[in-house]
């Protein structure tokens, strides 16, 4: 009989690849890109900021067509922007888990297929 470690291992992982895949597909929204918080003086002497670090802008830098970019965020939209850049993150970070795990899945494939062509010959031998 085969091996039930095997099998139950394929299931296991199959249960962990499918508990990521429905994660990643309930997310509706999401960005590529980063959020942070930039300073930039503003240039007026009389300003404080024209001896500090300056004055604090919300951004998110992203790649389109290449090329890094990067656009103003109103304050009120710091709480999605944050929200969505994780989406996206976390998306990218679940393939990469669905891709270990589909290595992972092939390779007891393979042994489970070798066990059961071995219990197979050794149940009736053919020529």
């Amino acid at each position: 009989m085969v091996k039930m470690s095997i099998l139950k291992q394929i299931k296991a992982l199959e249960k962990k690849r499918a508990y990521v895949l429905d994660k990643m597909l309930s997310v509706n929204l999401m960005a590529p890109g980063s959020y942070r918080q930039v300073y930039c003086r503003c240039g007026k002497k009389n300003c404080r900021c024209y001896s500090g670090k300056g004055h604090p802008y919300s951004r998110i830098t992203f790649s389109e067509d290449g090329r890094s970019r990067t656009k103003a965020i109103h304050e009120n939209n710091i709480g999605w922007i944050k929200k969505v850049t994780k989406n996206y993150r976390d998306f990218k970070e679940g393939i990469k888990k669905i891709k270990e795990y589909d290595a992972r899945l092939l390779k007891l494939l393979d042994q489970h297929l070798k066990e059961i062509i071995e219990q197979t010959r050794k149940e009736k031998e053919y020529n």
